[in-house]
C-alpha cells in the first residue's frame, strides 16, 4: 500500500513539475521577444531542446520553426517545419497502422500529433517562407498541399468517430454490469469537422495567382475567400479586409504593395478537473460548467460512486493591441484588417469537438474508476480500513492517469492581418503602428522598400 501511495504522490510531484518548466521556457521566449531579441530565441530553443521528450519532438519543431521565421530566417524556418510535417504525417500513418485505439489511450501518453488547425498552419508557414525567399512556385505548392490536408484530415475524423463506437461498445461490454438496464448502444450524435477552408491560404493563392496572370483562378479564391465571412461567420466575426483587387490589374507603371502581419501569440489550454457521478445508469458531471459547454448524462451501466476526471479547456489569447495601422510614405494612416486569428479556429475547434473528446474521456475514466470502485469493495469485505485506504489510493491513480493534455502550437502567431495599396515602381517608406485600447501608441516599425513588381512585405510584431 505505501508503495502504491508513494508511486502516485511521485507521478503528482513530476507532472507539477514538468508544467512548471514548461511554463517557465514560454516565459523566457515572451521576455527575449519583448527585448527585441527575437534572433536569440532560436538558440534559446536550441539549448533548452532537452525539455521536449521524445513524444514532444512536433512540437519542439514547430516553436523552432516559429522562432527561425520570427527572426526571418526563412531557409531555417522551412527546415524545421519540413521535420514538422513529416512527423505529422509518420504520426498519423502509425497510428493507422497499429489500429491505435481512441478510447483506451489518455493523450498525455500518446506522442503529439497536432490540432487540425496546427497541422494547416504549417503549410501556411512554409508558404511565407518560400514567397519571401522568392520562390513562389514552391509557395504554391504547400498552399496545395494544405487544401489536400484538410480533406484528409475531414476523413480522419469520420474515421475517428466510427473508431470510437466500436471502442465504446467493446469497453461497456467489459466493464459495466450486465444486470443493468442498458442503453449504451445509442449511438452518439457529434460534431463534424469544425472547418474546411482558410482564408490565408484563399488570400496567399490568390495574390500569387494574380503575380501570374492567372486571372480565373484568381477571382475563384478572391470569391471563395469573401464567402468565408458569410459561411463561418462563428470563425470570422471581425471586419472583412478590402481583398477586391485580388484579380484585377494594376494601371501602367504601378504594383500592387501587399503588407502581411502577424501580431500576438495565439491562446493555451488549461486543465479543469470535474466531478462525476455515477448514478447507476449513467455518468453526470456535476460541475460541467467549467467545460464552457453543456455536456448531456452519458449512459453507463454500473454501481452508485463517484470519480474526477480532467479535460482541457481553451483559454483565449490576450488582445495586445486594439488597432494595427498602416502608412505608405506621406500617405493617410489606415487600419489593417484580420484576414484570419488562429485563436478563433482553435476556439471553434474546442467547442466542436467539446463533446466527442469530454465523451471519450469520460468513458474511459469511468471505466478505470468502476474497476477501482469495485477492487475497493472487495478488499472491505476481507479488511474495512485496507479497502478504504485501497479505494483512496486507486482514486487518486485513475485521477492522476487521466490528466488533460493541454499541449498546444504556443508560439504560433494569432493575429493575420492584411493591406493592399496601389503604388508607383520605385522606393517607398512603410510604417506600422501599433495602439493600445486606449489609443496610446505601444510600437512603430518603418521598412523602406524598393518595388519594381508586385510584392509581399512581411512584418511580424510580437
Amino acid at each position: 500500500m505505501k508503495k502504491i501511495v508513494v508511486l502516485i504522490t511521485t507521478t503528482v510531484l513530476l507532472a507539477s513539475c514538468a508544467s512548471a518548466k514548461i511554463e517557465k521556457r514560454y516565459s523566457d521566449i515572451n521576455k527575449l521577444y519583448d527585448q527585441d531579441k527575437a534572433t536569440e530565441v532560436p538558440l534559446y530553443l536550441l539549448k533548452n531542446k532537452e525539455e521536449y521528450d521524445g513524444d514532444n519532438q512536433l512540437l519542439y519543431n514547430l516553436d523552432l520553426g516559429t522562432a527561425y521565421f520570427n527572426s526571418k530566417q526563412y531557409k531555417q524556418a522551412l527546415q524545421a517545419f519540413q521535420k514538422a510535417d513529416q512527423l505529422v504525417e509518420d504520426l498519423y500513418t502509425e497510428s493507422v497502422t497499429k489500429n491505435v485505439s481512441t478510447f483506451l489511450l489518455n493523450d498525455n501518453f500518446r506522442a503529439y500529433q497536432g490540432e487540425s488547425y496546427e497541422q494547416v498552419y504549417i503549410n501556411i508557414y512554409k508558404a511565407i517562407s518560400y514567397i519571401m525567399l522568392g520562390n513562389t512556385e514552391s509557395a504554391m505548392v504547400e498552399i496545395r498541399q494544405a487544401h489536400n490536408k484538410i480533406k484528409i484530415l475531414e476523413s480522419k475524423h469520420e474515421e475517428e468517430l466510427l473508431q470510437f463506437e466500436e471502442d465504446k461498445q467493446k469497453q461497456l461490454s467489459e466493464n459495466t454490469e450486465k444486470d443493468k438496464p442498458d442503453n449504451s448502444s445509442t449511438k452518439q450524435s457529434f460534431n463534424s469537422f469544425p472547418f474546411h477552408d482558410s482564408a490565408m491560404l484563399r488570400l496567399l493563392s490568390a495574390i500569387l495567382y494574380r503575380s501570374d496572370r492567372e486571372w480565373d483562378d484568381a477571382r475563384i479564391d478572391m470569391n471563395k475567400l469573401k464567402a468565408l465571412w458569410s459561411v463561418d461567420g462563428n470563425i470570422y466575426p471581425f471586419e472583412t479586409p478590402d481583398v477586391s483587387r485580388l484579380n484585377k490589374r494594376t494601371p501602367n507603371d504601378s504594383v500592387y504593395l501587399d503588407v502581411l502581419i502577424s501580431a500576438e501569440k495565439i491562446g493555451v489550454k488549461k486543465e479543469v478537473r470535474l466531478d462525476v457521478l455515477a448514478t447507476g445508469t449513467h455518468l453526470v458531471i456535476n460541475n460541467q460548467n467549467e467545460l464552457g459547454g453543456d455536456i448531456e448524462a452519458v449512459p453507463f451501466p454500473s454501481k452508485q460512486f463517484n470519480f474526477t476526471f480532467a479535460m482541457p479547456r481553451y483559454i483565449p489569447a490576450h488582445n495586445k493591441y486594439n488597432r494595427i495601422t498602416l502608412q505608405v510614405d506621406n500617405g493617410k494612416e489606415e487600419p489593417i484588417f484580420s484576414v484570419e486569428e488562429t485563436d478563433k479556429l482553435a476556439h471553434h475547434q474546442y467547442d466542436s469537438d467539446l463533446v466527442y473528446n469530454t465523451t471519450k474521456t469520460l468513458l474511459r475514466a469511468a471505466a478505470k474508476a468502476y474497476l477501482s470502485y469495485k477492487a475497493s469493495e472487495e478488499a472491505k469485505k476481507k479488511d474495512a480500513v485496507g479497502g478504504l485506504l485501497l479505494g483512496a489510493a486507486l482514486t487518486v491513480g485513475t485521477a492522476v492517469s487521466e490528466q488533460a493534455d493541454i499541449r498546444s502550437w504556443r508560439m504560433l502567431s494569432n493575429k493575420w492581418l492584411f493591406k493592399e495599396r496601389i503604388v508607383s515602381k520605385g522606393d517607398h517608406k512603410i510604417i506600422i503602428r501599433s495602439y493600445d485600447k486606449r489609443g496610446q501608441k505601444i510600437l512603430e516599425k518603418t521598412k523602406n522598400v524598393t518595388l519594381n513588381d508586385n510584392t509581399i512585405v512581411y512584418e511580424n510584431i510580437f
